[in-house]
């Protein structure tokens, strides 16, 4: 199925979920617990109720996306105050949905063969870039200020293969030095 219609098709379940939710804030009656809660809201994706303040919600992660597992949880935070938490960088309210990506062996696997594709194919191009430099600086009859620019080029194409297998090798693994960025609304 093409790429389009599925986001289509995920913008209209989001549209309709979206009406069924401010159907059911409309339907349903108003909090009537004491104490300070946040308010029932439709956050983008999902419908949270009234919660009391300080307690953590959870629902199943909505099914429009792919790459989303149905069966996990996403989670809002309603604070002391009554508020909905709030992401310290953006300062917008927020929904956890860092649990809903699902990581299949399949995907996981691709992700390998990328990885070590882009180390082999980095590591072939320095090799026959430094064949190419070998035979510019061997072979004096080719020196002229096209050769010398073309010389130029190949070494900086071999120092980003070289920064970028080092990248690969040496940050991409460590889970410190990369952070992944939940998934929000």
């Amino acid at each position: 199925m093409p790429l389009a219609h599925e986001e289509a098709i995920a913008r209209q379940r989001i549209i309709n979920s979206q009406f069924k939710c401010y159907e059911k804030m409309k339907r349903d009656a108003p909090y009537s617990k004491s104490g300070l809660y946040c308010n029932r809201t439709w956050d983008g994706w999902l419908c949270w109720d009234d919660t009391p303040a300080g307690q953590n919600v959870t629902q199943n992660c909505p099914d429009y996306f792919a790459d989303f597992d149905p069966t996990e949880k996403a989670s809002k935070y309603c604070d002391e105050k009554g508020n909905w938490f709030q992401h310290p960088e953006s300062n917008r309210t927020w929904s956890n949905y860092t649990m809903c990506i699902t990581f299949t062996n399949e995907k996981l696997k691709n992700a390998y063969i990328l990885y070590y594709m882009a180390i082999v194919g980095h590591a072939l191009s320095i090799v026959s870039l430094l064949i190419s430099l070998g035979i510019f600086f061997y072979f004096k009859s080719l020196s002229c200020q096209r050769i010398t620019l073309h010389k130029n080029l190949f070494f900086s194409y071999v120092l980003n293969s070289l920064f970028t297998i080092v990248h690969l090798t040496a940050v991409v693994p460590d889970l410190d030095l990369v952070k992944r960025d939940p998934v929000s609304i």
